[in-house]
């Protein structure tokens, strides 16, 4: 049976950093989606 305590216990910091890097990275995605849909709806002439 696999053991599940082979995972390295999570640190408030650890889970901060996650946090901030997930935060930082879905608003890097959001502003490229929005910037895209910006040159559809405007097609620069």
């Amino acid at each position: 049976m696999p053991r599940e305590q082979d995972a390295p216990p999570r640190s408030p910091a650890w889970k901060k950093g996650l946090w901030f890097v997930t935060l930082w990275v879905g608003g890097v995605v959001a502003v490229s989606t929005l910037a895209w849909l910006v040159r559809l709806l405007i097609p620069a002439t």
